[in-house]
């Protein structure tokens, strides 16, 4: 069993691929990569068969992010969870620093980072966006913490979330993590 299973629910962008699995293989020492084809109608699927290490799971019928996402999940060996959209990346050592996390808090259910703004050839623009709650209840005030966390989605550097594979402390609880310095 890997320490994390990294997600990466992907549909028609394979020239997007080899870099996030690189990513997320640098973001821990002990990673399983997940890459969900759902239903791709391109390459997507010999791109998958030339990446080194990683479960490619195709899927025939087109089940949305959502859907790859579950399918990635009961596929998953590994203690944690985290999701990676296929045209993200993670920040190096990122993974290892949230299990320590996860694992240094019981009582936490996930555990989630800044996101590093990148434009589309992925340098940095200088935006860091934290969530906008480090503790407690943050599903209390859940609307304000998914509005900021969505922010630039589709040209982040890195959304750095984990998730406790038995969701061991419940949805109330949650950590931030600030390793990095951002």
């Amino acid at each position: 069993m890997s320490r994390v299973t990294v997600i990466i629910p992907t549909h028609n962008r394979p020239h997007l691929l080899p870099r996030a699995v690189e990513s997320a293989r640098a973001a821990g020492t002990d990673v399983e990569v997940i890459v969900v084809d759902d239903a791709s109608t391109d390459q997507t699927a010999t791109v998958c068969r030339n990446l080194e290490g990683i479960r490619h799971i195709r899927l025939e019928r087109n089940q949305g992010v959502a859907g790859a996402r579950n399918v990635g999940i009961l596929a998953s060996t590994g203690k944690y969870v985290a999701f990676l959209d296929d045209d993200d990346l993670r920040l190096p050592g990122s993974l290892d620093l949230q299990a320590e996390a996860l694992e240094a808090n019981p009582q936490a259910g996930f555990v989630c980072g800044a996101m590093v703004m990148a434009d589309q050839d992925y340098r940095t623009t200088g935006e860091t966006f934290l969530p906008s709650q480090t503790g407690g209840d943050v599903f209390g005030n859940s609307w304000n913490w998914i509005s900021s966390s969505a922010q630039g989605s589709s040209s982040q550097a890195t959304a750095a979330h984990l998730t406790r594979g038995e969701y061991g402390g419940g949805p109330d609880s949650f950590i931030t993590d600030r390793s990095h310095g951002v």
